[in-house]
């Protein structure tokens, strides 16, 4: 008999599998990146399949076989492009999902990251002044999060606050954490 987990996860992406099935890719705080087999989930009349959009946040079922693990129920927790929402944070936020399926490895708990990410998604329905800065927060934090970048003592103060709230007086810390983001991701390779 196999374990259900019941979690909440977010959606980074998916394809096609077959016929019928899609392959999904889960951020969950509890196991970290899972790609999980959905069956069935294309055929006309599916019960998953309004569920399963990319980029929402969902309640999932979750049972782990032998050599991969399989969705089983899943609804839509939170979906980001319902009603209003500002264009700039949700391009963060799809660049913050896209970056942590390049770089999070499979099977690891993540509480510090699903929990950055919950937050990211919160603060779509706010208008952004300034999307360069807010983008390139995100991001830095989510690889001091994975351990791409160390956290320097004198950024403390700016990686503990709410996303909501973060202003930089000065343009040379903005240009620094572009800098570092852009230089852990160019190190990777990936």
């Amino acid at each position: 008999m196999y374990t259900i987990h019941h979690c909440k996860a977010f959606i980074l992406k998916s394809a096609d599998s077959g016929e019928a099935n899609k392959m999904i890719w889960l951020f969950t705080k509890e196991f970290g990146l899972v790609v999980a087999k959905v069956q069935g989930v294309k055929k006309d009349g599916a019960k998953l399949r309004a569920h399963l959009i990319d980029y929402t946040l969902i309640d999932v079922d979750l049972v782990k076989g032998r050599d991969v693990w399989r969705l089983v129920n899943a609804k839509v927790n939170t979906n980001p492009f319902s009603g209003d929402y500002d264009k700039k944070r949700a391009r963060s936020y799809i660049r913050a999902l896209g970056l942590v399926s390049r770089f999070c490895i499979e099977e690891g708990e993540e509480p510090g990251l699903f929990e950055h990410l919950e937050k990211t998604l919160e603060t779509l329905k706010s208008p952004l002044e300034d999307g360069q800065l807010f983008d390139a927060i995100v991001l830095w934090k989510i690889l001091i999060l994975l351990g791409y970048l160390e956290l320097e003592e004198d950024m403390k103060g700016l990686f503990s606050q709410n996303l909501l709230e973060i202003t930089v007086s000065t343009k040379g810390v903005l240009q620094k954490i572009i800098k570092d983001v852009t230089d852990a991701i160019n190190r990777t390779h990936l």
